[in-house]
């Protein structure tokens, strides 16, 4: 027996004593009756049954556990949540205990979702905190409320007593991200605040809230809670008919959106992708534009291809993209691509983004002036890799806030979908390492940082003003000039 297998036999041999010697702890438990319209309770030993499936499946699935962790850290993780699990417990718990480890695993490329019957609680009977809320660094402010007391703008300080800093930095950590990255966390909590609050701090009737008032006085309020349905807003904005646009301003400016990557949203929209970089690129040229602006906030990624080919028109010369991709039993280089033989099924080959391991050319008509591109939280994915080439071959500055997707690549690509069989829960797990080809930093574990960072202001935030396009446009503007 080799000495990994040997190695693996230990692992498996130890998670089954556990199981096993936890299973008097549990038998002791009586089940609980749930109503009709409460969370689920699961049995200890069913519970314990689940966490055993979903560990075994994260270590055989996932290339990436000690990426951002040891391996002792990431074992002993496991093993103290497992011992940890003593009694019967709500879907709703498992599921955030889940999220939490997830979470510490530093990959935003997971997903943990409520079972069915779960989400048919949250939709239709759940009692959650009534306001909508958007947290700008350590503060949270009021975006829209039903309740006429607490208008727009208002700066909530606590919530039942717990000051909102310290309620933001708990739900942080049930949120996925990449690295140390806070970015995509801020974008999920802000739509979400509702339902991680309830996952974190329990169902509650009411909620002490102290605020500020316009005139700077602090004020408390009690508000009951309310079904998510009578929450919510009704500015929320409607997808958009088209993911691919070209603008030309002023001053020989030209602003280029691209919304997505994913090229099943562009079947949809019936954009072809390719075709419209090579006319656009065209466009340019002929313009003679000396400035573009590429606006990826908001693109949460894609098609990886689709990445390198936009950077290969932000270039006349050769250029690496990825030095390799890896799976829990395989690294592939690009040494390696001549004898690499895919899977006849497309679905199971975990090496889809290989092409973009040989070396890359630049395409015709590439533009050769100066380049800003516009960045939020969730600029992820795909988004952050062509973002990752582009800083790290100086071609661009980046204007707004941190990539939600890490520098020096991720784990993404076909993923293992797992329904656990007793609570249900469903988690998504990647299975491909994506290394990219970029220089070094000093940061192992964050995005792409800009170069101007530009946040707005809650009350630009709500009157939709545009702060970040709009200094990139000045700045553009003022290149020209000179």
């Amino acid at each position: 027996m080799t000495t990994i297998k040997r190695q693996k036999m230990n692992r498996l041999y130890k998670i089954l004593l556990l199981l096993l010697a936890s299973i008097n702890i549990c038998s002791a438990q009586t089940i609980e009756k749930a109503s009709d319209n409460t969370p689920k309770v699961i049995e200890c030993p069913l519970l314990k049954q689940d966490f055993v499936i979903f560990r075994t499946q994260l270590q055989k699935s996932y290339p990436s556990l000690y990426r951002f962790n040891s391996k002792k850290n990431i074992d002993r993780l496991f093993d103290n949540y497992f011992l940890s699990i003593n009694k019967n417990t709500t879907q709703i718990d498992f599921l955030a205990e889940i999220k939490l480890v997830l979470s510490y695993l530093q990959d935003g490329h997971f997903y943990a979702g409520a079972s069915p019957e779960l989400k048919q609680y949250f939709d239709e009977n759940a009692k959650v905190f009534p306001l909508q809320i958007r947290f700008i660094n350590d503060n949270a402010y009021v975006v829209c409320s039903k309740k006429e007391s607490l208008l727009p703008e208002t700066e909530i300080l606590s919530i039942n007593g717990i000051q909102i800093n310290e309620i933001k930095e708990k739900l942080f950590q049930y949120i996925v991200s990449d690295g140390k990255i806070e970015t995509k966390k801020y974008v999920i909590l802000n739509n979400n605040f509702w339902f991680y609050y309830r996952l974190v701090y329990g169902e509650q009737s009411d909620f002490k809230i102290e605020y500020k008032s316009k005139d700077n006085k602090i004020k408390t309020i009690n508000l009951s809670s309310e079904l998510y349905k009578n929450t919510e807003c009704k500015n929320q904005k409607p997808d958009p008919d088209k993911y691919l646009s070209i603008d030309y301003k002023k001053g020989g400016i030209a602003l280029l959106t691209i919304k997505t990557f994913n090229g099943e949203i562009f079947d949809q929209t019936k954009e072809n992708y390719i075709l419209f970089l090579e006319q656009t690129f065209k466009e340019i040229k002929d313009k003679k534009i000396d400035n573009l602006i590429i606006d990826l906030r908001g693109n949460g990624g894609g098609r990886d291809t689709y990445g390198s080919l936009l950077y290969s028109y932000l270039t006349n010369t050769p250029f690496e993209y990825y030095t390799s991709l890896e799976s829990t039993s395989q690294k592939l280089t690009k040494n390696d691509l001549s004898s690499y033989k895919p899977k006849e099924n497309p679905s199971e080959d975990y090496f889809r983004g290989r092409n973009n391991l040989a070396t890359q050319k630049p395409s015709l008509n590439n533009f050769a002036g100066k380049v800003y591109i516009l960045i939020d939280g969730m600029s992820f994915s795909t988004t952050a890799e062509f973002c990752a080439i582009a800083k790290s071959n100086n071609r661009a500055l980046f204007i707004g806030e941190e990539t939600g997707g890490g520098y020096f690549g991720n784990t993404s690509g076909n993923a293992v979908e797992l329904v656990l069989p007793n609570t249900q829960i469903y988690v998504s797990i990647p299975t491909t390492k994506y290394v990219l080809s970029v220089k070094k930093d000093k940061y192992s574990n964050r995005g792409i940082l800009p170069d101007y960072k530009i946040t707005p202001t809650i009350n630009e935030y709500i009157q939709d003003k545009d702060v970040q396009l709009e200094f990139a446009l000045k700045l553009a503007d003022q290149k020209t000039k000179k």
